[in-house]
C-alpha cells in the first residue's frame, strides 16, 4: 500500500535532509551542544513553488501581476517590481512576473514520545495566491523544513554563547534551504502558471511572518526591542520612516559600532553575533485574568469550586458544527493557541454569573474586537495555518515527514478525483453553489417510518402532526405566510386540505450559504449539516436553526430560533422559541431566546409547533445555556443540555456568519 502512495505524482515533493559539521579544533571539554552533528531536513523550495504555480485550483485566485493601491504606501509588490525592472541591467527581466515568497515559521510542541517534544517546521507560500486560497487551500501554504533545534544542560539555560550558537545555527539552516531559490533572485526561470501558460518569473522575498519570539530569532534583535522600528520602549513618540529596521540601515551600524562591546546590544537593540539568514488576541491571559479575580474575591478554596463548575458548564454545551467541544473543561494537555479560540467562542455564557458586570463587557469588548479582525481578515490576514502537519508523530522525524508526504499525495490524488460531497462533511468551504442561503435535503430517505401522516404522527410522538401538516399545505395554497406562531389551532381540522400521498422522512439537510472569510473558502461559500436524529452517536440530537421571519427587518429581530425537529419533504416540523428580552443581555452583549409554550384548551404546558417551509431555513445557530446561580448537575451531559435548561443564549461567536447576521 505505501509503495502505491508513493507512486502518486501529484503532490510528492521529497524530503532530504543535511547535516552539520562540528567546527574543527574543538576540545574534548567542549560542551556536547558544540560537539553534536545536527540533522536538517528540507524539501526543495523552488519544486514546492512550481507545484503551487502549477496547480490549476488556484486559476481564478492567482495574481500574475502586482495590485496597486492608490493613494497607499502600502505598495510593496508593485515597488519591488519597479525596483527590480530598474535594476536590472542586461533587460532580462522585461516581462518577467514577480513571485513573492512569503516565509513563516513557529516552535510547537509535537509529542512526549518523540524524544526531542519541540519541532520547528518553516512554512512557504507565495504573494500571488489571494489570501482566501491560502487560508482555504491546504496546497497553497507548504512546510518545506525542520530547522534543528540544539538541547543541552539545565546549565546552559542561560548561556549566551549557547543562545548565540541556536541562532547562527537557525539562520545557516534556513539560509541553505533556500539556496535553490538564488538563482531565480537574479535571472528569470520558466514555470508553469494555474491557467495552464508558461511564464518567466523572478523570486523576491517578501515576508516572514512570526510571532515575537520567533522574530527575534529572525531579525536578530535584542529581546524587548521592537521588531519593526528602533525605538525603545521607554520612548516610541516622534518616530519618524528613518527610524524603521531595515537590512541597509542594520548593516551600517553593525560597520560602524561592531566589535564595540555592547554599544550595538544596548543602544540599538542589534544582536551583532546573529547575521541574518536574508543577508545570505483570545489570549491565555484573559483565562488567567478570571482566575486570579476568582481566587482573590473568593479566596483559593471556593475559586477552585467554581472552577470547577465552569469546567463543567463548559462540558455541556450543546454541539454544533464546526466548534470544538470541551468534555474536560480547559483541563487539558498539549494547550495551543487554537485551542484559546475555540474556548473563547463559548467562554462567556460559561463565567458570566460568576463575574462582575465591569469585568463582562471587557471580556465582551475583546471577543467583538477579535470578531471585527477576523471579518477584516478576509482581505488581510496573514496565510499561516500549518494544516499539513498533521500525521501523529512516530519515533522518528524521517517518519513524521514520510508519513506526511504520502498524506500530501492522498490528499493530491482525493481532490483530483473526488468532487467536494458537502453530506460528508458537517461544516467546510465548499465551491459550489453562489446564492446567498439555500437549504436541501439529504439525498436519502430513513427507513422504518409510516408512509402516511395519520400513522406517522403517533410513530414520532407528535399526535398534532397532521393538523400542522395540512394547516402548512392550506398556507402554502393560500401563499400566505407560515412562519406565525400564533393561532396555530383556530381552524377546524375538517375544514383543511387532506394529504393522502406518502410522506418521506429525513434525518439531516445541508445549509450551503455566501459568508465571504477566511474559514469559508475561495469562493466564500460555506456548508454546515442541520441533524434531527433519534440517534446520533448513541443519542438523541436535534440542532436548532434560524428562521427567517421578515427580510425587510434586519439582524435578529428579523428571525427567529426553532429546534429542528422531523424533517418532512418539502418542509420541517420545528419547536419555536421565543426572544426573552427585546434586547441583547448587557452582561454578555448575546440574545437570549427560551423554547415558546403554547396553551391550549387543556391548560398543558408543550412545545409550540409548526410545520415551515425549508425555504424559511437560513443555517444552524448554536444555543448555550444561561446557567444560572446554580451549579452544573455532575452527571448532566451535553446532549441533555437542550431539554434540561429553559433559558439560552444565542452565541453569536460560532462563526463568522452568524455574527455578521445576528448583530
Amino acid at each position: 500500500m505505501y509503495n502505491l502512495i508513493d507512486s502518486i505524482v501529484d503532490g510528492g515533493v521529497p524530503w532530504n535532509c543535511f547535516q552539520t559539521v562540528p567546527d574543527e579544533g574543538l576540545s574534548a571539554e567542549a560542551p556536547e551542544w558544540q560537539q553534536t552533528s545536527y540533522q536538517i531536513w528540507y524539501r526543495n523550495p523552488d519544486t514546492v513553488i512550481a507545484n503551487i504555480l502549477a496547480n490549476p485550483e488556484f486559476a481564478n485566485d492567482f495574481d500574475p501581476a502586482p495590485y496597486v493601491h492608490i493613494n497607499s504606501d502600502e505598495n510593496w509588490a508593485w515597488r519591488h517590481a519597479t525596483q527590480i525592472y530598474e535594476d536590472d541591467k542586461d533587460d532580462c527581466v522585461d516581462g518577467a512576473m514577480i513571485v513573492p515568497i512569503i516565509l513563516g515559521a513557529d516552535k510547537t510542541t509535537v509529542s512526549v514520545a518523540t524524544g526531542h517534544v519541540k519541532y520547528h517546521p518553516l512554512y512557504l507560500s507565495i504573494g500571488n495566491v489571494t489570501n482566501s486560497a491560502r487560508q482555504a487551500h491546504r496546497n497553497a501554504v507548504i512546510p518545506i523544513g525542520f530547522p534543528a533545534i540544539p538541547k543541552s544542560d539545565r546549565k546552559y539555560d542561560n548561556d549566551s554563547d549557547f543562545c548565540i550558537f541556536k541562532k547562527r545555527l537557525y539562520h545557516t539552516s534556513i539560509s541553505a534551504i533556500l539556496q535553490s531559490l538564488k538563482p531565480g533572485m537574479t535571472n528569470p526561470v520558466i514555470r508553469k502558471c494555474p491557467d495552464g501558460h508558461f511564464c518567466c518569473i523572478i523570486y523576491d522575498l517578501a515576508a516572514f511572518i512570526a510571532d515575537y519570539p520567533e522574530q527575534v530569532y529572525v531579525s536578530g534583535i535584542v529581546s524587548g526591542w521592537c521588531g519593526r522600528c528602533q525605538g525603545i520602549f521607554s520612548n516610541l513618540d516622534g518616530l519618524s520612516a528613518s527610524d524603521w529596521h531595515s537590512q541597509h540601515i542594520d548593516q551600517l551600524l553593525r560597520n560602524e559600532y561592531g566589535g564595540e562591546g555592547h554599544t550595538l546590544w544596548d543602544n540599538f537593540g542589534i544582536d551583532e553575533h546573529v547575521k541574518p539568514f536574508t543577508e545570505s488576541c483570545f489570549k491565555d491571559s484573559l483565562v488567567e485574568w478570571c482566575i486570579e479575580y476568582l481566587t482573590i474575591e473568593h479566596g483559593e478554596a471556593r475559586a477552585n469550586e467554581i472552577l470547577d463548575d465552569i469546567d463543567r458548564r463548559l462540558a455541556v454545551v450543546p454541539a454544533f458544527p464546526g466548534l470544538r467541544r470541551f468534555p474536560h473543561g480547559r483541563r487539558f494537555k498539549q494547550w495551543t493557541g487554537d485551542d484559546s479560540k475555540a474556548l473563547m467562542k463559548v467562554f462567556l455564557p460559561a463565567v458570566a454569573d460568576y463575574l462582575p458586570e465591569d469585568m463582562m463587557k471587557c471580556l465582551t469588548s475583546f471577543l467583538d474586537s477579535l470578531t471585527l479582525m477576523k471579518h477584516v481578515s478576509k482581505q488581510s490576514s496573514h496565510p499561516w495555518k500549518p494544516s499539513t502537519i498533521t500525521a501523529k508523530f512516530l519515533k522518528h522525524r524521517i517518519q513524521i515527514l514520510l508519513t506526511n508526504q504520502q498524506l500530501d499525495k492522498l490528499m493530491s490524488q482525493h481532490q483530483h478525483t473526488t468532487p467536494f460531497d458537502a453530506e460528508n462533511e458537517d461544516v467546510g468551504p465548499t465551491d459550489s453553489g453562489c446564492s446567498l442561503a439555500d437549504v436541501k435535503l439529504a439525498k436519502t430517505r430513513e427507513r422504518g417510518y409510516p408512509w402516511y401522516l395519520e400513522e406517522l404522527g403517533p410513530h414520532i410522538n407528535q399526535p398534532n402532526l397532521e393538523y400542522l401538516m395540512r394547516r402548512f399545505l392550506q398556507e402554502q395554497l393560500d401563499q400566505s405566510d407560515n412562519s406565525s406562531t400564533s393561532s396555530m389551532y383556530d381552524i377546524d381540522i375538517n375544514s383543511l386540505p387532506e394529504i393522502p400521498l406518502t410522506i418521506n422522512v429525513f434525518h439531516s439537510a445541508v445549509a450551503v450559504y455566501f459568508a465571504p472569510s477566511d474559514p469559508c473558502g475561495i469562493r466564500g461559500m460555506r456548508c454546515e449539516r442541520i441533524c434531527s436524529t433519534p440517534s446520533w452517536y448513541g443519542q438523541e440530537h436535534r440542532d436548532c436553526v434560524l428562521v427567517s421571519l421578515n427580510e425587510d427587518t434586519p439582524g435578529f429581530l428579523g428571525m427567529s430560533i426553532a429546534r429542528y425537529e422531523w424533517r418532512i419533504y418539502p418542509c420541517a416540523l420545528v419547536h419555536w422559541y421565543n426572544n426573552h428580552r427585546e434586547r441583547p443581555d448587557a452582561r454578555t452583549g448575546l440574545w437570549m431566546v427560551k423554547p415558546a409554550d403554547w396553551d391550549p384548551e387543556h391548560q398543558q404546558r408543550d412545545p409550540s409547533l409548526a410545520v415551515i417551509h425549508l425555504d424559511a431555513l437560513v443555517r444552524g445557530v448554536h444555543l448555550i445555556p444561561v446557567y444560572g446561580s446554580e451549579p452544573v448537575p455532575i452527571r448532566l451531559e451535553f446532549h441533555q443540555s437542550l431539554e434540561v435548561y429553559k433559558l439560552f443564549y444565542v452565541n453569536k461567536y460560532a462563526d463568522h456568519h452568524a455574527n455578521e447576521i445576528l448583530f
